[in-house]
């Protein structure tokens, strides 16, 4: 019986951060954002424990445009701040671990700011 449960709480953890169809939702903490000179915004997460691209300030980056970009540059701070957890979905990924890194990270579909405190 206590197999049954570990197997449970295995696959739990497991659709937590992955579905069937190759997209991940990687949640966790970010330690640490910065510009680069050509406007890239990069996000140094947790559940990487490494950097990631997440879009461009100057021009659009894989389907991000600049707009979108800055929102989450805004949203990104805040987590950075406040010590808030985010959300950061990945479409056609297998894990969160496996995420490219730097300028070759593939484009989030979205970035959320996630918090429990009412």
């Amino acid at each position: 019986m206590k197999y049954f449960y570990l197997g449970v709480l295995v696959s739990c953890l497991f659709l937590s951060t992955a579905s069937s169809d190759g997209s991940v939702y990687c949640q966790g903490k970010i330690n640490k954002v910065y510009i680069t000179s050509n406007g890239n915004v990069v996000i140094y997460g947790d559940y990487l424990n490494n950097y990631t691209q997440i879009c461009s300030l100057n021009s659009t980056w894989n389907n991000v445009d600049t707009m979108t970009c800055a929102s989450w540059l805004a949203l990104a701070k805040t987590a950075v701040t406040e010590r808030s957890d985010v959300i950061v979905y990945y479409a056609n990924e297998s894990s969160c671990t496996s995420i490219p890194t730097y300028e070759n990270s593939p484009a989030p579909y979205y970035f959320m700011l996630y918090t429990t405190t009412p």
